[in-house]
């Protein structure tokens, strides 16, 4: 089972992001994506793509490493057949997505790419806008026990209105909201409690 993976993964301490697979399928089911971008790429893709079979979304995937170079868990063949017609992989630098973005905009962004202060400001100042209003950027290594990535701060350096919030576990994963209207629409979440 898919799922049952899932649920492996988040319970593996294989890589700093494997606390929060289940929640990031959460998040992404809850807020009914339909377009999300991701910088880097590997399980963290597979969690995504669960979820965004359940809301019929689509996922951008940016990496500078070739797709069987992002983890073990692919296997090209089985995987492209059946997610082809929802995940696009752009093998390029970050720095240059703006060449393959034209209208896209999105509810969800994750940053798992690159640790460079300089560059994930760059990356946050490109995508940021192109988020709808009420949309969620996630930001990974934000709070890593013994390195100083200073990511938390290419956050706090844009100039843009975001609403923060930090999970301390995990190295830290930082979610921020949009508050800002970039004219991209605004998220609206259809699902209501069954009685």
């Amino acid at each position: 089972m898919e799922y049952e993976e899932l649920f492996e993964q988040n319970h593996s301490n294989i890589g700093g992001f494997c606390r929060h697979y289940m929640f990031l399928y959460s998040l992404i089911l809850g807020m009914e994506a339909k377009t999300v971008f991701e910088f880097g790429s590997g399980f963290s893709s597979k969690a995504i793509l669960m979820a965004l079979k359940k809301t019929g979304g689509k996922l951008i995937s940016c990496d500078n490493r070739k797709l069987e170079e992002t983890g073990s868990f692919y296997k090209k063949d089985d995987l492209m057949k059946s997610l082809s017609d929802r995940w696009e992989y752009l093998q390029c630098d970050s720095l240059k997505i703006d060449k393959h973005l034209d209208k896209e905009v999105f509810e969800v962004v994750l940053h798992d790419g690159s640790h460079d202060y300089k560059h994930v400001l760059k990356d946050l100042e490109y995508i940021v806008p192109k988020i709808k209003l009420g949309g969620i950027l996630l930001l990974h290594d934000t709070n890593h026990p013994t390195q100083d990535f200073n990511l938390l701060q290419s956050i706090k350096d844009l100039p843009y209105e975001l609403s923060c919030v930090t999970l301390p576990y995990g190295y830290g994963l930082t979610i921020a909201e949009i508050t800002e209207d970039f004219g991209n629409g605004k998220v609206e979440i259809q699902w209501r409690k069954c009685r």
